[in-house]
C-alpha cells in the first residue's frame, strides 16, 4: 500500500465533518440494523465497563453505551466532530469526549494506564491510514484480557475492484436471476478516495486490507481473536427498487465484526 500523512487523510474528515454530521448525527439504516447491533453484542457491554471508543464521530454509539458502562470515553481525530459531540451530551456525566488521532501511539497512551477494561472502533479501520499503533496503544491503556471490538466494512466484499451484478437466464424453461459480486482485487493492501455518502463535498481516503493485513497487528502486539460475525441487512420489499440495494445479495455481508482480547 502505497504510504500517506496520516495528516492528509485527518484533514480530508475535517472537511466533510458537517457533511456527515447532518447525514448520520441520528445514525442511519446501516448503523441501526448492523453496526451498533454487532458492535452492542459482541461488547456484552456490563455496568462496570470503562469503554474507550475510537474514531466515535458525534457521540452517538458512546452515548448509547454510557446508559449502562460506568465510564465512556470518545475521540475522534476531528475537532469538529468532538466539539458537536460534547454539545450533545453535556447532561451525561459518566462520559467524556476527546481529539485523538488514533495513528499516533504517544497520544493512546497518553489517555492513562490500563485506564479501561473495553474499546470500540466503528467503521473505521478502513479509514486509518496505520492500524498498527492503534493495537499498539491499546494494550497501554487497556487492562490485560480486556476485549476491543471492530465493526467494518469487509474487506473481502467492498473495495474500488468490486462489481455487483444481476443476471438472468433460462434454465429449464424458467427464467433464472443471479446476484453476485465480481472481485478482480483482494490480496494486495490499497489505497483509494471514495464518496462514503452521496454528495459529500470530497471523497475521503479508504484504506483497503486484507484480512492477513488486518490481523496481523493484532497478533504482533499481543491480541487474539476471540470472535467474529458477518452481517448484511435484511431483505425488505423496497429494496426491488434498487436491484444493487445490499438487501437484495443476503448471502454477500457487507460488514465484518472483530472481537480481540488482550493476553
Amino acid at each position: 500500500m502505497t504510504t500517506i500523512n496520516s495528516g492528509e487523510s485527518n484533514n480530508r474528515w475535517e472537511k466533510i465533518a458537517d457533511f456527515w454530521d447532518s447525514h448520520t448525527h441520528s445514525g442511519n439504516e446501516f448503523y441501526h440494523k448492523m453496526v451498533a447491533p454487532m458492535a452492542t453484542h459482541l461488547l456484552q457491554v456490563k455496568s462496570t465497563h470503562r469503554i474507550l471508543e475510537i474514531a466515535c464521530s458525534t457521540g452517538l454509539f458512546s452515548r448509547e453505551l454510557a446508559q449502562t458502562a460506568k465510564l465512556v470515553v470518545g475521540t475522534d481525530v476531528s475537532s469538529k466532530f468532538i466539539q458537536l459531540a460534547k454539545e450533545r451530551s453535556n447532561e451525561i456525566k459518566n462520559l467524556e469526549f476527546s481529539v485523538m488521532d488514533a495513528t499516533q501511539v504517544k497520544q493512546i497512551k497518553s489517555l492513562g494506564e490500563q485506564r479501561f477494561n473495553a474499546a470500540v472502533c466503528n467503521m473505521a479501520l478502513m479509514d486509518i491510514p496505520e492500524i498498527e499503533p492503534l493495537f499498539d496503544g491499546l494494550t497501554y491503556t487497556l487492562e490485560k484480557n480486556s476485549h476491543f471490538v471492530a465493526t467494518l466494512l469487509h474487506p473481502c466484499f467492498n473495495n474500488s475492484d468490486l462489481n455487483f451484478f444481476v443476471e438472468s437466464s433460462i434454465q429449464n424453461s424458467r427464467l433464472v436471476t443471479t446476484k453476485g459480486i465480481k472481485v478482480s482485487h483482494y490480496l494486495s493492501s490499497k489505497k483509494f478516495e471514495q464518496l462514503g455518502i452521496l454528495g459529500q463535498p470530497t471523497p475521503h481516503y479508504f484504506f483497503h486490507r486484507p484480512l492477513q493485513e488486518l490481523l496481523k497487528p493484532a497478533f504482533k502486539h499481543g491480541w487474539v481473536l476471540d470472535a467474529l460475525e458477518e452481517q448484511t441487512l435484511p431483505y425488505e420489499p423496497e429494496s426491488m427498487k434498487n436491484p444493487l440495494s445490499r438487501q437484495n445479495f443476503p448471502e454477500i455481508p457487507a460488514i465484518l465484526g472483530l472481537r480481540f482480547r488482550l493476553i
